[in-house]
């Protein structure tokens, strides 16, 4: 005590008790990811190589906590920790590459495919959720059926509670998706009914629907949760996600392909970079206004309830022959 010390630390001992005993599928799935990653960083430099890393496979890594604040202050952090949006694209682009074959064989192969990506990237509540919807959309191809969203996300969300209860309430990643695609559902087709003056180029005009629809049904979820919402989410949103696609193509093409030879790889690097580098530059600008993020005082919980009875009264009062 004389010299101030007030505690101590021992050196910790580490013992190993097994080695290469996990599963064998699960451990090819991380090293494949691993050296995926490891060629992307060859490839592109950082910040933009974690931003693709993040976008791909959903690993932040070196991204950077100054980073990090600024896609959140700007709405646009579910890029970057793989939400349910990115798996869409995933699950989409693995339907296309099954349409030639048998639709017993394309199925399965979709099936396994989602569920092997999902498993690669952690598969968090948002991943799990777009994965169940997107395997029972591939069944309802291949039985045929008419694919409805409400139902298949009803089934997703029971699915998910009856593996694990505490989500329903602990999980903010579980709430926000569900609100968010609840939106996407209900909302975003009547706001698109008018914006008939926003270009359809490029899938303009679904975007700036759904981020507004997006953005609307999540907002008093977020206010309760963190008290803070960005004001410039809609327009950052606009401005990146058309790009998200192509960016995650490149970067994976990019990835695949430097694995095997970094020559042949670089100009998917590049173009993708150029890319990256633009999202960035959004990030950037619209973070550095004084406004783009206020924090207002946490809402209550009952407020909350208050709030979304309300819209849903609201909502089946406007447009009660939506609701199924």
């Amino acid at each position: 005590m004389k010299e101030n010390i007030q505690y101590e630390m021992r050196l910790a001992e580490v013992t190993s008790l097994h080695e290469q005993q996990g599963n064998p599928i699960i451990s090819t799935l991380l090293a494949w990811k691993q050296s995926w990653l490891e060629s992307i960083s060859l490839l592109i430099p950082e910040p933009s190589a974690s931003l693709a890393g993040g976008l791909v496979v959903g690993a932040k890594r070196s991204l950077g906590d100054a980073w990090l604040v600024a896609f959140r202050d700007t709405g646009i952090i579910h890029i970057v920790v793989l939400s349910g949006y990115n798996l869409t694209l995933v699950a989409n682009s693995i339907i296309r590459m099954t349409t030639f074959l048998p639709r017993t064989i394309g199925l399965c192969l979709g099936v396994l495919g989602v569920a092997g990506f999902a498993t690669m990237v952690g598969a968090g509540a948002t991943v799990f959720r777009a994965s169940i919807m997107a395997i029972i959309g591939m069944l309802a191809v291949y039985l045929v059926r008419p694919y409805m969203l409400l139902r298949a996300l009803i089934l997703a969300a029971v699915v998910m509670v009856l593996w694990n209860p505490f989500v329903l309430v602990f999980d903010p990643g579980f709430q926000l998706s569900f609100l968010a695609t609840i939106g996407l559902v209900f909302v975003s087709p009547h706001f698109e009914q008018h914006l008939l003056w926003v270009p359809e180029v490029a899938g303009l005009r679904g975007i700036v629907a759904a981020t507004f629809a997006t953005q609307l049904t999540v907002l008093p979820l977020l206010l309760y949760q963190i008290g803070a919402i960005s004001l410039v989410a809609p327009i950052v949103n606009v401005l990146i996600l058309p790009l998200v696609p192509t960016v995650m193509f490149l970067s994976f093409v990019a990835g695949i392909v430097g694995m095997h030879s970094l020559f042949l790889a670089t100009p998917f690097a590049w173009a993708g970079y150029i890319l990256l580098t633009y999202m960035f530059l959004v990030v950037d600008f619209f973070s550095s206004i004084q406004f783009a993020s206020v924090t207002l005082p946490v809402m209550q919980w009952w407020v909350l309830l208050l709030f979304y009875c309300i819209a849903l009264i609201i909502y089946c009062k406007t447009y009660a022959d939506d609701v199924t």
